[in-house]
Protein backbone atom coordinates (compact mmCIF):
# COMPACT_ATOMS: atom_id res chain seq x y z
CA UNK A 1 0.00 0.00 0.00
CA UNK A 2 1.54 3.42 -0.55
CA UNK A 3 2.18 5.76 1.77
CA UNK A 4 -0.19 8.26 0.62
CA UNK A 5 -3.22 6.11 0.48
CA UNK A 6 -2.03 4.54 4.30
CA UNK A 7 -2.10 8.35 5.63
CA UNK A 8 -5.77 8.75 3.82
CA UNK A 9 -7.54 5.96 5.65
CA UNK A 10 -6.36 7.11 8.93
CA UNK A 11 -7.52 10.98 8.41
CA UNK A 12 -10.76 9.21 7.11
CA UNK A 13 -11.06 6.74 10.04
CA UNK A 14 -10.12 10.30 12.65
CA UNK A 15 -13.10 11.80 10.72
CA UNK A 16 -15.55 9.30 10.87
CA UNK A 17 -15.44 8.90 14.83
CA UNK A 18 -15.62 12.19 14.86
CA UNK A 19 -18.88 11.99 13.05
CA UNK A 20 -20.05 9.16 15.28
CA UNK A 21 -19.31 11.28 18.41
CA UNK A 22 -21.35 14.23 16.04
CA UNK A 23 -24.96 12.09 15.27
CA UNK A 24 -25.03 12.05 19.85
CA UNK A 25 -23.43 15.05 21.32
CA UNK A 26 -21.32 14.32 24.35
CA UNK A 27 -21.74 15.84 27.42
CA UNK A 28 -18.49 16.35 29.24
CA UNK A 29 -17.77 14.79 32.41
CA UNK A 30 -14.68 14.23 35.10
CA UNK A 31 -12.48 11.38 33.81
CA UNK A 32 -8.84 12.65 35.50
CA UNK A 33 -7.05 9.91 36.87
CA UNK A 34 -7.09 7.97 34.09
CA UNK A 35 -4.62 7.63 30.71
CA UNK A 36 -5.11 5.68 27.63
CA UNK A 37 -2.84 3.77 25.82
CA UNK A 38 -0.82 5.93 23.76
CA UNK A 39 1.22 4.78 20.17
CA UNK A 40 3.93 2.83 21.44
CA UNK A 41 3.34 3.11 24.82
CA UNK A 42 3.56 -0.48 25.19
CA UNK A 43 7.08 -1.48 23.93
CA UNK A 44 10.05 -2.17 25.57
CA UNK A 45 12.87 0.55 25.96
CA UNK A 46 15.85 1.09 24.06
CA UNK A 47 18.31 -0.32 27.18
CA UNK A 48 18.14 -0.61 31.12
CA UNK A 49 17.67 2.75 32.89
CA UNK A 50 15.80 5.59 34.56
CA UNK A 51 12.77 6.81 32.25
CA UNK A 52 10.51 9.42 34.07
CA UNK A 53 7.20 10.08 32.16
CA UNK A 54 5.41 12.99 32.93
CA UNK A 55 1.36 13.29 32.28
CA UNK A 56 -1.10 16.16 31.83
CA UNK A 57 -4.82 15.83 31.34
CA UNK A 58 -7.79 17.97 30.41
CA UNK A 59 -11.19 17.52 31.09
CA UNK A 60 -14.11 19.59 30.34
CA UNK A 61 -17.64 18.93 32.42
CA UNK A 62 -20.15 20.98 31.00
CA UNK A 63 -22.74 18.80 32.24
CA UNK A 64 -22.10 20.26 36.14
CA UNK A 65 -20.13 23.15 33.88
CA UNK A 66 -16.92 22.39 35.37
CA UNK A 67 -13.36 21.47 34.58
CA UNK A 68 -10.78 19.21 35.77
CA UNK A 69 -6.90 19.66 35.01
CA UNK A 70 -4.61 17.27 36.22
CA UNK A 71 -1.14 16.74 36.38
CA UNK A 72 0.77 13.06 36.92
CA UNK A 73 4.61 11.87 37.72
CA UNK A 74 5.34 8.23 36.71
CA UNK A 75 9.08 7.80 37.52
CA UNK A 76 9.98 4.15 35.22
CA UNK A 77 12.99 1.86 36.63
CA UNK A 78 13.87 -0.79 33.96
CA UNK A 79 15.90 -4.11 34.40
CA UNK A 80 17.14 -7.07 32.23
CA UNK A 81 14.79 -9.68 32.39
CA UNK A 82 14.94 -13.18 32.72
CA UNK A 83 17.03 -14.09 29.76
CA UNK A 84 19.42 -11.30 30.19
CA UNK A 85 19.69 -9.90 27.15
CA UNK A 86 17.79 -6.82 26.51
CA UNK A 87 16.93 -7.45 22.88
CA UNK A 88 14.61 -10.00 24.39
CA UNK A 89 12.77 -9.18 27.78
CA UNK A 90 12.59 -6.48 30.33
CA UNK A 91 11.60 -6.28 33.72
CA UNK A 92 9.47 -2.48 34.26
CA UNK A 93 8.54 -0.93 38.24
CA UNK A 94 6.67 2.22 38.26
CA UNK A 95 4.96 4.51 40.41
CA UNK A 96 2.34 6.50 39.37
CA UNK A 97 0.81 9.65 41.47
CA UNK A 98 -1.89 11.83 40.08
CA UNK A 99 -2.60 15.87 41.53
CA UNK A 100 -4.64 18.47 39.86
CA UNK A 101 -7.98 20.82 40.15
CA UNK A 102 -11.20 19.91 40.08
CA UNK A 103 -14.21 22.43 39.76
CA UNK A 104 -17.72 22.51 39.17
CA UNK A 105 -20.81 24.83 39.67
CA UNK A 106 -22.98 24.29 42.51
CA UNK A 107 -26.06 26.29 42.05
CA UNK A 108 -24.33 29.04 40.29
CA UNK A 109 -21.30 28.71 42.85
CA UNK A 110 -18.14 27.87 41.78
CA UNK A 111 -16.96 25.07 43.85
CA UNK A 112 -12.92 24.16 43.09
CA UNK A 113 -10.66 21.76 45.05
CA UNK A 114 -7.14 21.08 45.09
CA UNK A 115 -5.99 17.26 45.98
CA UNK A 116 -3.55 14.51 45.19
CA UNK A 117 -4.75 11.06 43.54
CA UNK A 118 -4.54 7.73 44.03
CA UNK A 119 -1.28 5.99 44.12
CA UNK A 120 -0.82 3.03 41.80
CA UNK A 121 2.73 1.13 41.62
CA UNK A 122 3.01 -1.14 38.85
CA UNK A 123 5.99 -4.38 37.84
CA UNK A 124 5.60 -5.18 34.09
CA UNK A 125 7.34 -7.61 31.80
CA UNK A 126 7.80 -6.87 28.68
CA UNK A 127 8.92 -9.93 25.89
CA UNK A 128 9.61 -9.46 22.64
CA UNK A 129 8.21 -12.44 20.31
CA UNK A 130 8.77 -11.10 16.99
CA UNK A 131 12.17 -8.94 15.79
CA UNK A 132 12.75 -9.34 12.25
CA UNK A 133 13.41 -6.56 9.55
CA UNK A 134 9.72 -5.65 8.87
CA UNK A 135 8.06 -6.02 11.98
CA UNK A 136 8.15 -6.16 15.85
CA UNK A 137 5.53 -7.76 18.87
CA UNK A 138 6.31 -7.00 22.24
CA UNK A 139 4.11 -9.07 24.71
CA UNK A 140 3.82 -7.78 27.98
CA UNK A 141 1.83 -8.98 31.47
CA UNK A 142 1.69 -6.61 34.40
CA UNK A 143 0.52 -6.17 37.88
CA UNK A 144 -0.95 -2.94 39.88
CA UNK A 145 -1.47 -1.67 43.32
CA UNK A 146 -4.04 1.25 43.77
CA UNK A 147 -3.31 2.84 47.09
CA UNK A 148 -6.01 4.98 49.29
CA UNK A 149 -3.97 8.38 48.69
CA UNK A 150 -6.99 10.40 47.52
CA UNK A 151 -7.54 13.65 48.89
CA UNK A 152 -9.66 16.84 48.57
CA UNK A 153 -12.66 18.38 49.19
CA UNK A 154 -16.23 15.85 49.08
CA UNK A 155 -17.31 15.33 46.02
CA UNK A 156 -14.55 16.40 44.32
CA UNK A 157 -11.34 14.31 45.18
CA UNK A 158 -9.23 13.04 42.76
CA UNK A 159 -9.53 9.17 42.25
CA UNK A 160 -10.72 7.35 45.42
CA UNK A 161 -9.92 5.90 48.84
CA UNK A 162 -9.52 2.59 47.94
CA UNK A 163 -7.07 -0.11 48.12
CA UNK A 164 -6.69 -2.03 44.85
CA UNK A 165 -5.49 -4.89 42.54
CA UNK A 166 -5.35 -4.29 38.62
CA UNK A 167 -3.94 -7.49 36.29
CA UNK A 168 -3.37 -6.01 32.44
CA UNK A 169 -1.68 -7.62 29.21
CA UNK A 170 -0.72 -5.66 26.37
CA UNK A 171 0.71 -5.92 22.73
CA UNK A 172 2.35 -3.64 20.85
CA UNK A 173 2.76 -4.43 17.00
CA UNK A 174 5.12 -2.80 14.19
CA UNK A 175 4.45 -3.76 10.93
CA UNK A 176 6.52 -1.80 8.19
CA UNK A 177 5.07 1.42 9.23
CA UNK A 178 1.71 0.35 10.75
CA UNK A 179 1.85 0.61 14.72
CA UNK A 180 -0.43 -1.15 16.91
CA UNK A 181 -1.09 -0.76 20.74
CA UNK A 182 -3.52 -3.01 21.72
CA UNK A 183 -4.66 -3.83 25.54
CA UNK A 184 -6.89 -6.60 25.23
CA UNK A 185 -8.16 -6.96 28.66
CA UNK A 186 -7.60 -5.26 31.94
CA UNK A 187 -9.07 -7.00 35.15
CA UNK A 188 -9.51 -4.26 38.44
CA UNK A 189 -10.68 -5.42 41.96
CA UNK A 190 -11.52 -2.01 44.03
CA UNK A 191 -11.84 -2.55 47.95
CA UNK A 192 -14.41 -0.33 50.33
CA UNK A 193 -13.68 3.30 50.00
CA UNK A 194 -12.68 4.53 53.33
CA UNK A 195 -14.35 8.05 52.72
CA UNK A 196 -17.75 7.36 51.25
CA UNK A 197 -17.64 3.28 51.67
CA UNK A 198 -18.48 2.11 48.86
CA UNK A 199 -17.34 -0.62 47.02
CA UNK A 200 -16.31 -0.56 43.37
CA UNK A 201 -15.70 -4.40 42.91
CA UNK A 202 -14.57 -5.99 39.60
CA UNK A 203 -14.04 -3.47 36.38
CA UNK A 204 -12.57 -4.15 33.31
CA UNK A 205 -10.78 -2.48 30.22
CA UNK A 206 -11.41 -3.28 26.82
CA UNK A 207 -9.22 -3.17 24.04
CA UNK A 208 -7.60 -0.31 25.17
CA UNK A 209 -5.45 0.69 22.10
CA UNK A 210 -4.12 2.58 20.01
CA UNK A 211 -3.85 1.51 15.94
CA UNK A 212 -1.63 4.26 13.86
CA UNK A 213 0.62 4.96 10.83
CA UNK A 214 4.08 6.26 11.11
CA UNK A 215 3.89 9.10 8.84
CA UNK A 216 7.76 9.79 9.16
CA UNK A 217 10.87 9.13 11.18
CA UNK A 218 9.34 11.42 13.86
CA UNK A 219 5.40 11.88 13.23
CA UNK A 220 3.11 9.21 13.68
CA UNK A 221 -0.78 9.69 13.42
CA UNK A 222 -3.68 6.82 14.39
CA UNK A 223 -6.73 6.65 16.79
CA UNK A 224 -7.43 5.34 20.11
CA UNK A 225 -10.32 3.75 21.56
CA UNK A 226 -11.12 1.63 24.75
CA UNK A 227 -14.16 -0.06 26.75
CA UNK A 228 -14.61 0.61 30.02
CA UNK A 229 -17.11 -1.10 32.42
CA UNK A 230 -17.37 -0.95 36.17
CA UNK A 231 -19.28 -1.80 39.13
CA UNK A 232 -19.85 -5.25 37.96
CA UNK A 233 -19.46 -8.01 40.95
CA UNK A 234 -18.78 -7.80 44.47
CA UNK A 235 -20.17 -4.04 44.81
CA UNK A 236 -21.33 -1.96 47.31
CA UNK A 237 -23.46 1.36 47.65
CA UNK A 238 -22.47 1.70 51.78
CA UNK A 239 -26.02 1.15 52.91
CA UNK A 240 -27.10 -2.09 51.56
CA UNK A 241 -27.38 -1.51 47.83
CA UNK A 242 -25.32 -2.52 44.72
CA UNK A 243 -23.75 0.44 43.04
CA UNK A 244 -25.04 0.35 39.22
CA UNK A 245 -23.11 -0.99 36.75
CA UNK A 246 -21.41 1.54 34.01
CA UNK A 247 -20.11 1.56 30.53
CA UNK A 248 -18.15 4.42 29.04
CA UNK A 249 -17.20 3.93 25.41
CA UNK A 250 -14.67 6.42 23.98
CA UNK A 251 -12.65 7.30 20.26
CA UNK A 252 -10.79 10.13 19.60
CA UNK A 253 -7.08 10.63 17.25
CA UNK A 254 -3.56 10.21 18.51
CA UNK A 255 -0.80 11.18 17.62
CA UNK A 256 2.97 10.32 18.12
CA UNK A 257 6.39 12.80 17.89
CA UNK A 258 9.55 10.93 18.37
CA UNK A 259 12.22 13.25 18.86
CA UNK A 260 14.65 10.55 19.55
CA UNK A 261 15.07 7.06 19.81
CA UNK A 262 14.42 7.63 23.61
CA UNK A 263 12.73 10.55 23.87
CA UNK A 264 8.64 10.95 22.88
CA UNK A 265 5.65 13.07 22.96
CA UNK A 266 2.26 11.40 22.86
CA UNK A 267 -0.96 13.12 22.19
CA UNK A 268 -4.29 12.20 22.50
CA UNK A 269 -8.09 13.48 22.17
CA UNK A 270 -11.05 11.48 24.08
CA UNK A 271 -14.80 11.61 23.34
CA UNK A 272 -16.96 9.27 24.97
CA UNK A 273 -19.19 8.05 22.61
CA UNK A 274 -21.66 5.90 24.38
CA UNK A 275 -21.96 5.46 28.59
CA UNK A 276 -24.34 4.41 30.95
CA UNK A 277 -24.17 5.60 34.36
CA UNK A 278 -21.31 7.78 33.63
CA UNK A 279 -21.67 11.40 32.69
CA UNK A 280 -20.80 12.25 29.00
CA UNK A 281 -17.29 13.68 28.57
CA UNK A 282 -14.40 14.95 26.09
CA UNK A 283 -10.81 16.13 26.59
CA UNK A 284 -7.48 15.62 25.81
CA UNK A 285 -4.28 13.62 27.33
CA UNK A 286 -0.80 14.43 26.50
CA UNK A 287 2.32 12.38 28.07
CA UNK A 288 6.05 12.87 27.83
CA UNK A 289 8.91 10.02 28.17
CA UNK A 290 12.30 10.17 27.99
CA UNK A 291 14.73 7.36 28.48
CA UNK A 292 18.05 8.41 30.70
Amino acid sequence: MKKTNAIGIFLFAIMFFFMIAALDPPVASAQVGYNPEFLGNAAGPPRPGFSPKIFFDYFNQSSVGGDDVEIALEPQYWIRGFTGSIEQDYIQFLAHLPFGYRSQNDHGTRNPGWGIGTLNANVEHFWKLIDDENSTWWFDNGLSAGFPTASGKDGLRIGGNSYSVTWFQENFFKLDRWIFSISPISVSWTFRDSKNKTTPGLSLNVMNSAYGYQVTDMLALGVTTACQLGNLVGTSDGIGGRLPKSRRIYVGPAFLFAFKHDMSLQISGLIDVNTKNVNRGQGISVAFWHMF
